[in-house]
C-alpha cells in the first residue's frame, strides 16, 4: 500500500510540474484564461501547492475574475500563512474589488511578517494618504523595534577610529611652541574627547533597557517642522539640525526620576505620537551615522509616514511640557496648543531662536512676516515658558514683550546657549580627491557657511574679494568657498557675479553638501567669513571654532557671543573694516596661526547632551515652582468699540492692544481661518474672549458678523452657557449680523459663547470633491460694547451701512495716543 501510495505522489507530481510549466508558458504569454485553466489542473492533483494557489489567483485576477482570485489566494494562506507576499495579492485583489479597508489590513499583514517589504509599503502609505484607517498596533511593534540610539557596532567602530587617531596625533614630540605639535596636542584632546563621549553613549544605552517610568515632569518635543523638513530633504539647515542633536540628546539620557521624553507631530487632525525608535532612525541618518543610501532613507521615512498617518490622536501625559525646538507658526498651530492645554493640562515652550521677521523684515519675504508676528503675539499669550539660544535672542523678545505690554519674568526664559560640539565621532571623511570636482583643484581658500540670502549679506563678501583682487590681482586672492542654499531676494548678490566675471572666477557657491563634505571644507581652509547683518546665534561660527579656524565676523547681535575672543570682528557695514581683517587672515599667516593656536588651547564646546540635560533640568524646575497648578486657558482681550475680523493676520503692528482673532476660537468647532473669516463645524463652534476693565461688572452686547452656508438656509442659536441666548435665520450665502447681551463674566474669567446651527453643508458638493469640508455658518468679525454704550452701537451700524468696517479695526486716537505714551516711556526707562 505504501508502495502504491508513493508511485501515485511521483505520478501526481509529475503531472503536476507538466501542467505548471504548461500554466507558467502561458502566464508569459499573457495568456490568462490558459494560464488559469492548467494551474487549477495542476492543483487538482497537488492541492497542497501553496505557490501554485497563489500563481492561479493571479491568472484569475488579470482575467477579471478577482471573486475567485480572492478565493485562490486564500487558500495559499490557508497552506502557508507567513508568506508576506501572498498577503500583498491578497491587498491587491482587495483593492480592485473597491474594498480599500480589507486591502490595508493585507498590506499592513504583509509588513508585519516583512518589515521591509517596499511594495506593501508603498500600497499601504497611498491608502494612508487617502484616509483609509487599520489598526497598526502589530506594524507598530514591527517598524519600532529598531534601537532608539546608535547601534552598538557604530559607537564602538567609531570609539576605535578615535583612539587611533589619538594615539598618532600624539606620537609627536611635545613642543607646545612649535605650531604643527600644537595642532597635534589639539586634535589628541579632541579625538580623546570624542571617545569618552562615545563611551558614556555605550552606557546609557545599556541603561536605557531598565530605565523604570519617572515621576517628574513629561516632556513631549515637537518635531512638526522637523518632519516636513524631512520630506524635501534629508540634509537638515542650522535650525534641524539643532533639533536633531537636542531631541537625540534628551532621548539618550536616563535619568530614572522623570519620564523618558516622547516626540509628536502636529496633523491635519491633531496631535499625534512619533514612533521613538523610528525617529531615532532618521536622525542617525540624517546626522550622517553610517551610509544608508537614499532608498533606506526613504523606506524609514515612509514606514514613520504610514505609522502616523494610521495612529489615533496622541494622549498626551497628564500636565505634560511641550517643548518645541523648531518653528511653530503653522496655521492653525496654537489653535492645537489650546486644544491639547483644555483635555491634558499641557504647558507650551517654544524656543526663540532669532526675531528676525520682526527686527529685519526687509530680509524677509512678506508671508514670513505676517506669520512669524501673528505667532510671536499669540506666543505670549500661549507660551508657559521660553528658551532662547542667546543672550542677544532673551533681549530682543523682552523688548518685544516690553512693547506688547506682556509680563516676562526672567525666570521664565532660559538661555541655552548652541556652543555644541558640531563634529560627528567616528563620520568617515570623503576622499580629498573630491574637492577637484568643486572647481578649485587644491588652491588656499576661504569658506562662507550660509544661505544666499540678503541678510547673510554675501554682497559684502563678493565687494571684499573684489577689492582683494584690485590690490593683489586674482591670481594671490583666495578662493571665496560659499556652501549653502540659494534663498530667497539674493538677486543682487547673484547678480554681481554674472556681471564680473574675474570676481566670479574666485568665488564657489556650492549646495547640498553632506556634513562629512563640510567637515572636509572647514579642516582645509584658511578661514572662515562670516558677515551676517543679525543672527539669534550662529552656528556657523561655531562650526570653525570646532574646527580650530579662525571665524572672521560681524560684531552684531549675537555673533559676539558665538565667537567670544577667538573670532575676528568688523562692522558688517564698514567694507574698510571687513577688508582689513580679511586681508590680515589671509596674508599674514603668523598671525593666523596664532589665532589658531589660541583656539586649540582655549576652544571647549559643550556636548549635546549637555545641551539637553540644561533643557530638561529648566523644565523641572518650572515645574516645581508651579506645582500641578492648571494653566490659565488663552483668550485675546477685546477693547469696546473696536472691530475685530476674524481673518488670517495681514501686517499685523508689534505693538500693545494688537489681537491675533484665531485665538478667539475656544474647542474643536472650528475650520482653519482664511483671507475672509472662518467656518464652524458641525456641532457647537466655541468663542472664549476677555473684557477690559471699563466692561466689568456690565451688560455687555457682543456682536457677530457671519456668513449663511453656500446653498441653503439654516437657523442659528448663539448662547452663553445655560444663560441668554440668540435665535433666527441666516440666508444662504448672505452675510448677517447677529448679536447677545451678556453679563460680564467674574474678574479673572474669559466671556464664553457657542454658535450652533441646524443645518450644514459639504463643500465637496460645489468643489467637485476638491474642498471635503463639512462647515456650518461662518463667523467674519466680532464688536463688543456696553449694552447700553449708544454711541459705540450706532458706530457700528454707520461703519456697517457705509462699508467702512476697517476704520473700526484700529485704535482710536486716544488708545494710538496712550500706547505712543507707554511706548515712549519703556523706552526711556531702558536707557
Amino acid at each position: 500500500m505504501k508502495l502504491f501510495k508513493k508511485m501515485w505522489a511521483d505520478q501526481a507530481g509529475g503531472q503536476a510540474a507538466t501542467l505548471v510549466a504548461t500554466a507558467d508558458a502561458a502566464r508569459d504569454a499573457r495568456d490568462w484564461g490558459t494560464a488559469a485553466a492548467h494551474y487549477r489542473q495542476a492543483l487538482d492533483a497537488r492541492p497542497e501547492l501553496a505557490p501554485i494557489w497563489v500563481q492561479y489567483g493571479h491568472a484569475l485576477k488579470e482575467s477579471g475574475n478577482v471573486v475567485e482570485a480572492r478565493a485562490a489566494y486564500r487558500r495559499a494562506l490557508g497552506l502557508a500563512p507567513d508568506v508576506a507576499d501572498t498577503h500583498l495579492q491578497m491587498g491587491h485583489a482587495a483593492k480592485l474589488a473597491g474594498e480599500l479597508e480589507e486591502a490595508a489590513a493585507c498590506y499592513a499583514q504583509a509588513l508585519t511578517l516583512a518589515p521591509g517589504h517596499d511594495d506593501a509599503l508603498r500600497e499601504l502609505h497611498a491608502l494612508a494618504l487617502r484616509g483609509i484607517r487599520v489598526d497598526m498596533h502589530a506594524l507598530r511593534g514591527a517598524w519600532n523595534r529598531a534601537p532608539a540610539t546608535v547601534p552598538a557596532d557604530d559607537p564602538v567602530a567609531a570609539l576605535s577610529v578615535m583612539l587611533d587617531a589619538a594615539r598618532a596625533a600624539a606620537a609627536h614630540p611635545a613642543n607646545p611652541t612649535n605650531a604643527a605639535h600644537a595642532e597635534a596636542a589639539r586634535l589628541a584632546r579632541e579625538q580623546l574627547a570624542s571617545a569618552v563621549e562615545i563611551l558614556r553613549r555605550i552606557d546609557r544605552d545599556a541603561l536605557q533597557a531598565t530605565r523604570p517610568a519617572g515621576q517628574g515632569a513629561a516632556i513631549v518635543f515637537d518635531a512638526t517642522d522637523l518632519i516636513h523638513h524631512f520630506r524635501g530633504s534629508r540634509l537638515p539647515t542650522g535650525i534641524q539640525r539643532v533639533q536633531l542633536e537636542l531631541i537625540s540628546a534628551a532621548c539618550r539620557a536616563t535619568d530614572p526620576a522623570h519620564p523618558a521624553p516622547m516626540v509628536c507631530y502636529l496633523g491635519d487632525q491633531g496631535w499625534l505620537e512619533v514612533p521613538g525608535a523610528l525617529f531615532a532612525q532618521l536622525c542617525r541618518i540624517c546626522l550622517g551615522h553610517g551610509d544608508a543610501p537614499p532608498a533606506a532613507w526613504q523606506q524609514t521615512l515612509m514606514q514613520l509616514d504610514t505609522l502616523m498617518l494610521g495612529s489615533a490622536p496622541m494622549a498626551f501625559p497628564r500636565g505634560a511640557w511641550l517643548v518645541s525646538l523648531g518653528t511653530s507658526w503653522f496655521p492653525e498651530y496654537l489653535l492645537h496648543v489650546r486644544l491639547a492645554r483644555q483635555r491634558y493640562g499641557i504647558r507650551y515652550v517654544p524656543f526663540v531662536h532669532d526675531l528676525i521677521p520682526v527686527v529685519m523684515p526687509e530680509h524677509c519675504v512678506d508671508d514670513l512676516v505676517d506669520r512669524f508676528a501673528a505667532w510671536l503675539l499669540g506666543a505670549f499669550a500661549h507660551a508657559d515658558r521660553f528658551l532662547v539660544n542667546s543672550e542677544s535672542t532673551r533681549r530682543d523678545l523682552e523688548a518685544a514683550a516690553a512693547r506688547l505690554g506682556q509680563p516676562l519674568p526672567a525666570g521664565h526664559v532660559e538661555v541655552v546657549r548652541l556652543d555644541a560640539d558640531i563634529r560627528k565621532p567616528g563620520l568617515r571623511a570623503p576622499e580629498a580627491a573630491n574637492m577637484q570636482g568643486w572647481g578649485w583643484s587644491r588652491q588656499p581658500f576661504v569658506l562662507m557657511l550660509s544661505t544666499v540670502e540678503p541678510r547673510k549679506n554675501h554682497l559684502a563678501a563678493f565687494r571684499a574679494w573684489r577689492s582683494l583682487i584690485d590690490h593683489h590681482g586674482a591670481r594671490h586672492v583666495p578662493q571665496l568657498v560659499c556652501v549653502g542654499a540659494r534663498g530667497w531676494k539674493n538677486e543682487a548678490a547673484l547678480a554681481m557675479l554674472d556681471n564680473d566675471p574675474v570676481l566670479a572666477s574666485r568665488v564657489t557657491i556650492l549646495s547640498g553638501l553632506a556634513d562629512p563634505q563640510v567637515a572636509l571644507l572647514l579642516e582645509r581652509c584658511l578661514f572662515t567669513l562670516y558677515p551676517s547683518l543679525y543672527e539669534g546665534w550662529g552656528l556657523p561660527v561655531t562650526e570653525s571654532l570646532c574646527h580650530g579656524r579662525v571665524p572672521a565676523v560681524s560684531d552684531v547681535a549675537s555673533l559676539p557671543e558665538a565667537g567670544g575672543l577667538l573670532a575676528d570682528y568688523f562692522d558688517p557695514q564698514s567694507p574698510g573694516e571687513l577688508l582689513r581683517v580679511v586681508e590680515k587672515l589671509i596674508f599674514d599667516v603668523p598671525y593666523r596661526r596664532s589665532r589658531e593656536q589660541r583656539i586649540a588651547a582655549e576652544f571647549r564646546p559643550r556636548t549635546w547632551q549637555q545641551l539637553g540635560d540644561q533643557i530638561a533640568q529648566a523644565v523641572q524646575r518650572w515645574q516645581g515652582g508651579i506645582g500641578d497648578a492648571q494653566p490659565a486657558a488663552p483668550a485675546p482681550t477685546l477693547a469696546t468699540g473696536r472691530y475685530y475680523p476674524m481673518a488670517a493676520p495681514r501686517r499685523l503692528p508689534l505693538a500693545q492692544g494688537t489681537v491675533v482673532t484665531e485665538s478667539l476660537r475656544a474647542g474643536d468647532g472650528w475650520h482653519g481661518v482664511e483671507d475672509w473669516g472662518c467656518w464652524s463645524r458641525p456641532g457647537d463652534s466655541r468663542l472664549a474672549l476677555r473684557l477690559t476693565d471699563d466692561l466689568a461688572d456690565a451688560r455687555v452686547r457682543v456682536y457677530l458678523c457671519v456668513r449663511g452656508l453656500p446653498s441653503r438656509a439654516t437657523q442659528y442659536r448663539l448662547a452663553c452657557g445655560e444663560g441668554p441666548r440668540s435665535e433666527g435665520r441666516l440666508d444662504a450665502g448672505r452675510e448677517s449680523w447677529i448679536a447677545i447681551d451678556v453679563d460680564a463674566p467674574p474678574p479673572g474669567q474669559p466671556l464664553e459663547l457657542s454658535l450652533h446651527a441646524d443645518a450644514h453643508e459639504s463643500l465637496g458638493e460645489t468643489t467637485q470633491g476638491a474642498d471635503a469640508r463639512v462647515i456650518g455658518p461662518a463667523v467674519l468679525g466680532v464688536y463688543v460694547c456696553a449694552a447700553d454704550d449708544t454711541a459705540a452701537r450706532l458706530r457700528l451700524v454707520e461703519a456697517v451701512t457705509l462699508g467702512t468696517l476697517d476704520a473700526l479695526a484700529v485704535p482710536a486716537e486716544t488708545d494710538r495716543f496712550l500706547l505712543a505714551a507707554r511706548q515712549t516711556s519703556q523706552l526711556l526707562a531702558g536707557l
